[in-house]
C-alpha cells in the first residue's frame, strides 16, 4: 500500500513551514485565507477603518504570522488562529487611528472622514491626543469595555464582554457608565487646562 500523500495546505504542514520561515508558505496563508480576512474587515470595521487601513491590517497580522507561528495551536483550524491575529490588528489599528471618534468625541458616534488620510486641524489633533490618554487612564475593565465599543457599530454586546473579561453582564453594565463619566472628566479636565494656560499667556 502507497503512503498517504501530505498535502502542504493542510493546517499543521502549512504552519511548519511558516516556521520555517518560508516565504512561499505565508503567501499560501495569505492566498487561502486573506479574501475572508479582507471581507470580514470590511463588514465589521469598514465603518471605521479604509481601504488602506485594512491593507495595513493584513500587512501587520502577516508580520505577526511570521514572527509567532510557534504560537499556533493544532487543535483549533488555522483560518481561525489567522483570523483571531487579524482581529486584534484591527482593534489595535483603531485605538492608533482615533479619526472616526469624530471632534465631538462623541462616544455614541463613529463618524470617519471620507478619505483615510484627510488631514487634521491642530485643534483636533490635540483632541484626538487627549482621548487616547484618557482611555489609557482607565482602570480595571473599563479600558477594554471603551476599546470594544470603540470597535463596534455602537456598543459592544454584553454578554461578549462578560464572557471575555471573566465577569458578570451587570459588572460590564456599571462598568461601562463609570468608564464613560471617567472619560468625560477627563477630557473636560484636559479642556479647562487648555483654557487656563491660554489666559496665563
Amino acid at each position: 500500500m502507497a503512503d498517504a500523500t501530505i498535502d502542504e495546505d493542510d493546517d499543521e504542514p502549512l504552519n511548519f513551514r511558516i516556521q520555517c520561515q518560508e516565504p512561499a508558505a505565508l503567501a499560501r496563508l495569505l492566498e487561502l485565507y486573506g479574501p475572508t480576512a479582507r471581507g470580514y474587515l470590511k463588514k465589521r470595521y469598514g465603518h471605521v477603518l479604509c481601504d488602506a487601513d485594512i491593507m495595513s491590517v493584513l500587512t501587520n497580522t502577516a508580520a505577526r504570522v511570521w514572527q509567532y507561528g510557534d504560537s499556533y495551536d493544532p487543535k483549533q483550524s488555522l483560518k481561525s488562529w489567522f483570523l483571531r491575529i487579524v482581529q486584534t490588528q484591527a482593534i489595535d489599528m483603531i485605538n492608533d487611528n482615533m479619526e472616526h471618534r469624530g471632534v465631538a468625541l462623541d462616544l455614541q458616534r463613529h463618524d470617519r472622514p471620507e478619505v483615510c488620510d484627510e488631514p487634521l486641524d491642530k485643534k483636533t489633533r490635540q483632541q484626538i491626543e487627549a482621548l487616547d490618554r484618557c482611555i489609557e487612564k482607565l482602570v480595571g475593565n473599563q479600558k477594554a469595555i471603551i476599546q470594544a465599543d470603540l470597535a463596534s457599530d455602537d456598543s459592544a454586546s454584553t454578554e461578549w464582554l462578560a464572557e471575555k473579561l471573566g465577569t458578570t453582564s451587570n459588572s460590564i453594565y456599571v462598568s461601562r457608565i463609570k468608564a464613560r463619566e471617567n472619560l468625560r472628566k477627563c477630557l473636560s479636565d484636559h479642556e479647562n487646562q487648555i483654557r487656563s494656560n491660554g489666559a496665563r499667556k
